[in-house]
């Protein structure tokens, strides 16, 4: 029965992130057709932005909101819980403004007025980190469907109001910056409005009384999902600083391919392997091995068919983009191993975080982004190519850390288990 339910969930989780990403493209190839490289790379620049920010504000408390509403902890009610993961993220939020402005005006390319694009950004800040904390509220309370639809909505509203916006001549990037995540935060407000007023209370956002299994779990998941976003973050302003912004428009291509990717699989494990109690897991179990199994086969078939699928990758981006987009190309192989890679080494980091060892995410994680960095600044001439083979590089890093740290972790969960 739980595994049918675990069942249905991923399909209805799977059903609304296929079909997000189907609208998702159709408005990408009128961005591509209206605004062509330079304008898409800006957008996906700025975005990268919008995006590790909201990962650091909300991405922790979408996490534990997942599990902790889930566990259904004694100690606290589901209205402690949300309104302290709220009050954090709030909190998190407006730390982490002073360092946007400083990114704002260090990254970006100014095509406006400083304080226009600064309030752009953080209206489309706080539409993405909402709608991170609804979606743990939605994960957390088994409202997969009801999560499903509002993503949808909140798609096919952003596609809807873009291609208005470019019959009109609208041609400004920050619009589409600001309209993605502020249509999918509004569609998830709408479809959580009967459930928020139970859960918002004044008192506890300022108390925070839930804080300790919050930010046992918020924390190390912040830290530790920051520095996906950041390495691409520092990729393409490496790339925007030395080759310009139609350079980060022929990378869009490889990153769209990897978002399709990451988006899957993080809709089947935010249902399946996130909510996988691993607390109490023996050490080496079966579990444990067909986890270890996956881990590895992720990105070993993944780059394998990767590969093979080289010479689609320019028929796709004229598809997809324009032709002006196929000379990027050739990063799109090295972007996508990289998400598999990623993707195999996050089923290690899920037992950590299930343990209480959050710290021992950010490590691997770390070792990613120094290695990018490293591989770009020591390289004599920045490529798209390079930059691209420095994201693959840094998630070999990644992966092959996770790897010992989980192996290293089983080892001493048994040895514990044998001094029982």
């Amino acid at each position: 029965m739980a595994l049918r339910q675990a069942l249905a969930r991923s399909s209805q989780m799977v059903g609304g992130t296929l079909g997000n990403l189907l609208f998702q493209l159709i408005r990408n190839k009128l961005l591509a057709l209206a605004l062509g490289p330079a304008g898409v790379g800006w957008i996906a620049l700025v975005n990268n932005l919008v995006e590790t920010t909201a990962t650091v504000a909300g991405g922790g408390v979408s996490d534990a909101l997942n599990r902790e509403l889930a566990r259904k902890r004694p100690a606290f009610t589901q209205r402690e819980i949300f309104s302290t993961a709220l009050g954090i993220a709030l909190l998190i939020a407006a730390i982490a403004m002073p360092a946007v402005g400083v990114a704002l005006a260090w990254v970006v390319p100014q095509t406006l007025n400083f304080g226009l694009l600064a309030l752009g950004v953080v209206v489309a800040i706080a539409g993405a980190t909402g709608w991170r904390i609804l979606a743990g509220l939605f994960l957390g309370l088994g409202l997969a469907r009801r999560m499903a639809l509002a993503t949808l909505a909140g798609a096919a509203a952003n596609l809807v109001l873009t291609a208005i916006l470019l019959s009109l001549g609208a041609t400004e990037p920050l619009l589409f910056v600001m309209l993605s995540p502020l249509c999918v935060a509004i569609c998830g407000l709408i479809a959580a409005r009967s459930r928020l007023p139970a859960l918002i209370e004044r008192a506890a956002i300022r108390a925070l009384p839930a804080k300790g299994p919050v930010l046992q779990i918020a924390l190390p998941v912040s830290i530790g999902l920051l520095l996906d976003p950041l390495t691409s973050l520092y990729l393409r302003s490496a790339v925007g600083l030395q080759l310009g912004e139609v350079a980060i428009g022929l990378l869009q291509p490889g990153f769209l391919f990897v978002l399709l990717a990451a988006s899957i699989f993080n809709a089947i494990a935010g249902i399946t392997i996130v909510r996988w109690d691993q607390s109490h897991e023996r050490a080496l179990s079966r579990r444990y091995a067909l986890l270890l199994g996956a881990a590895l086969a992720l990105p070993l078939l993944g780059i394998f068919v990767i590969w093979l699928l080289q010479p689609v990758y320019p028929f796709l981006i004229s598809l997809l983009f324009a032709d002006e987009f196929r000379s990027g190309a050739s990063a799109v192989p090295w972007l996508l191993a990289g998400e598999a890679l990623r993707m195999g080494g996050a089923l290690f980091l899920f037992t950590f975080l299930s343990r209480q060892l959050g710290y021992l995410t950010i490590l691997p994680r770390l070792a990613g982004l120094l290695t990018a960095i490293a591989m770009i600044e020591l390289s004599p001439q920045l490529t798209i190519e390079l930059a691209a083979q420095s994201y693959a590089v840094a998630f070999v890093a990644n992966f092959a850390l996770s790897l010992v740290l989980w192996l290293g972790l089983q080892l001493r969960l048994r040895g514990a288990g044998e001094a029982v």
